[in-house]
């Protein structure tokens, strides 16, 4: 996961000096059954799923693409932790608020339908979180 991470992280980065374009972008990635990395997509947006970042950085992503635009500096990003973030159904939704009483960490939120989960370990995490079979 490591590599993984290192790899997407370069990609990233080579990305981004290589556009002409300022301010935000969403850069997808994707593994295959071998584990083979992929670019899935590149789009000029923030994202709904950007709020991840409010949990686990100093950053926030609509600040920094107004602050780019603007040409003002952008600060140096801060990582606080990891953030696993996952979707549900609204199916879900009785068990996951039942799961919720157990572990006050977890932040809902309603308009994307997801859970996020600060972790200092994603794999004891996620572990925990599969116990709750959602």
């Amino acid at each position: 996961m490591k590599d993984a991470l290192a790899e997407m992280k370069r990609i990233t980065n080579e990305v981004a000096k290589n556009i002409n374009y300022v301010g935000t972008f969403e850069l997808s990635f994707g593994f295959d059954k071998n584990e083979t990395l992929y670019v899935c997509g590149i789009r000029p947006t923030t994202t709904s799923f950007g709020f991840i970042f409010n949990l686990g950085m100093n950053i926030n992503q609509y600040r920094e693409h107004l602050r780019a635009l603007s040409n003002l500096p952008l600060p140096e990003v801060q990582k606080y932790t990891d953030v696993i973030l996952k979707s549900f159904i609204p199916e879900q939704l009785p068990a996951i608020l039942k799961a919720r009483a157990s572990e006050p960490d977890w932040q809902l939120n309603f308009e994307h339908q997801c859970i996020l989960i600060p972790t200092d370990t994603v794999i004891k995490t996620e572990a925990s979180f599969n116990q709750y079979n959602l």
